[in-house]
């Protein structure tokens, strides 16, 4: 299946192939990515493997995938005329794995940035990074951790970071507008305020 609708009611359509082993979808409305891995078809059969260094163990394994398939008692087997399962091709199938998920993860960074270049994320995103490494963002920067004698105004530690409480005004930040605050804390704003958000707070004009 090439399209397939997402829960939002967008479109969500095929974006990239890994061989035969996987597909990575995208929504067109909400923009989430999906990743759907084939299922191996199974071709279990009984082999010896080795379980420590004296122990053998007699198994149900894939012989395309390597997956587990169940123990079995080794009295009701003759050991001497089964063989040792590869275990390359569950080596080899994981390392399948990992490719994909690679590959999908460099296509999912492409297209998202794709998307942001086609809108006021990319240039509200790349100003601010620009203003960070501004002299003026220094002279603020330093102003805030000297008003705070360098601690942290939530946990009283040393203070690393400068924090914007609001980004309404970046640019032109009152005092009021920042905080001083260590890396934890830092995280702690952020994750408390979801909403706290560069691109949606701040709106650029004649973009």
């Amino acid at each position: 299946m090439q399209e397939k609708t997402c829960k939002c009611g967008g479109t969500i359509s095929l974006v990239q192939e890994f061989e035969d082993f996987a597909k990575l979808y995208h929504c067109n409305k909400c923009r989430t990515f999906e990743t759907e891995f084939i299922e191996c078809s199974h071709d279990f059969s009984t082999f010896k493997i080795r379980w420590g260094e004296d122990s053998v163990h007699v198994v149900s394994k894939c012989q395309l995938c390597g997956q587990h398939g169940k123990t079995h008692k080794k009295s009701t087997y003759n050991l001497d005329e089964l063989v040792f399962f590869d275990e390359r091709i569950e080596t080899s199938h994981y390392e399948k794995l990992m490719k994909a998920r690679e590959e999908f993860a460099k296509t999912h960074e492409r297209i998202v940035i794709e998307q942001k270049k086609a809108s006021n994320i990319w240039n509200i995103e790349h100003w601010y990074y620009r203003y960070l490494e501004s002299e003026m963002w220094r002279r603020k920067r330093e102003f805030i951790l000297k008003r705070s004698g360098g601690n942290c105004e939530r946990c009283g530690k040393r203070a690393n970071y400068v924090h914007h409480k609001t980004y309404e005004r970046v640019g032109y930040e009152q005092p009021e507008d920042l905080m001083a605050v260590c890396q934890r804390c830092h995280g702690l704003e952020h994750s408390e305020n979801p909403g706290l958000n560069i691109v949606e707070q701040f709106k650029l004009h004649n973009l």
